[in-house]
């Protein structure tokens, strides 16, 4: 059930991205209303191994 939540999260969030560039890390950044929401996301993310935790930031 995490797992499914986490990587709906990870999909919904990496579907709202205006702009990707090559690197091996997610980088996410928002307004502070959906902060706590990526924030566990992103260490959910950061459980699995395959993956690296994201950054997140708040935008304001």
């Amino acid at each position: 059930m995490r797992l499914t939540f986490a990587l709906v999260g990870a999909v919904a969030l990496a579907g709202v991205t205006t702009a990707a560039s090559a690197r091996d890390y997610i980088s996410i950044a928002g307004s502070s209303t959906v902060l706590p929401f990526a924030t566990i996301v992103a260490e959910q993310l950061g459980n699995n191994p395959s993956f690296k935790t994201p950054v997140v930031e708040s935008g304001g």
